[in-house]
């Protein structure tokens, strides 16, 4: 009983140990072992964020890859998803923005609850235990040491052979007609949930497109549902000018490649804030 006893003591004091170590050591944490692990510490990111943001921009994996934003701007998109699971988030959250800018190219997509439930989980962690966070979990932070890792995390450039690729097999799921009551449910749900923050929390809405590949704007797919965001958003006076989609480079005809997320970045910034001096 004893030796239960001082073993369990040990542990305890090597967590708070740990806990005490982690702001001063490694302050940002790790980035995530996999998909659902980074978009969790995404979410907890935000959740525990010190400061109120002036806008949040909402959406896909995407919107997720977009560059350095203005101060006061927080990219709360999430790699598999859509802009409802930050939404979901947003409203669960409560400190709100003046400002939400969200995508509408997965709007089909429902909102991942599990990952808003991980949000807020642990309540407490940020003031009192810190490694109860994702990204401080032990493995995690390990991992990011790996030479291996960090190869994988450095980008390697626009690969042209590579990209026509990746091209060729998205371009098998985007000649398929889409699923159009999905996209219609999606912005009906959009339109009556900004609706009620813009009249609860008096937040200001926008809505833009992320460009794609010319060949999967011309796909059955993009051809059904663009003419479908301009007749739901173009009308409210909130919906940022669609980028030439010629202009930029793609990872896989719909994910913008590096070279790109800057040049759009500036893009979708001008004309939000041309947009807002105008509203």
């Amino acid at each position: 009983m004893k030796f239960v006893i001082r073993v369990s003591f040990i542990a305890v004091c090597i967590f708070f140990l740990w806990n005490g170590a982690l702001y001063s050591l490694i302050p940002t944490g790790g980035k995530g072992q996999n998909q659902q692990q980074q978009n969790s510490i995404a979410a907890q990111n935000f959740v525990h964020r010190p400061n109120i943001d002036t806008l949040i921009l909402l959406g896909s994996s995407l919107s997720a890859r977009l560059g350095v934003l203005p101060n006061g701007s927080y990219n709360l998109s999430f790699s598999g998803g859509s802009a409802f699971t930050g939404i979901e988030i947003i409203k669960k959250d409560k400190k709100t923005p003046k400002y939400l800018l969200i995508e509408l190219n997965f709007i089909n997509r429902n909102p991942d609850l599990q990952l808003v439930s991980t949000a807020f989980f642990p309540k407490y962690a940020n003031e009192y235990l810190p490694a109860l966070y994702q990204k401080y979990q032990p493995v995690n932070l390990f991992t990011t040491l790996l030479p291996s890792q960090k190869k994988a995390n450095q980008d390697n450039g626009y690969n042209k052979q590579l990209q026509d690729q990746l091209l060729a097999v998205q371009l098998i799921d985007y000649m398929r007609e889409p699923d159009m009551i999905a996209y219609k449910k999606g912005i009906k749900m959009l339109a009556l949930t900004m609706a009620e923050l813009e009249k609860k929390w008096n937040v200001q809405v926008y809505y833009y497109i992320i460009p794609v590949h010319s060949e999967i704007k011309a796909s059955t797919t993009y051809k059904a549902i663009l003419p479908l965001f301009y007749a739901s958003f173009k009308s409210t006076g909130r919906l940022l000018p669609e980028a030439d989609c010629t202009n930029y480079t793609y990872n896989d005809g719909v994910h913008l490649s590096y070279e790109s997320v800057a040049p759009f970045t500036e893009f979708i910034m001008n004309n939000f804030k041309k947009l807002i001096k105008v509203d």
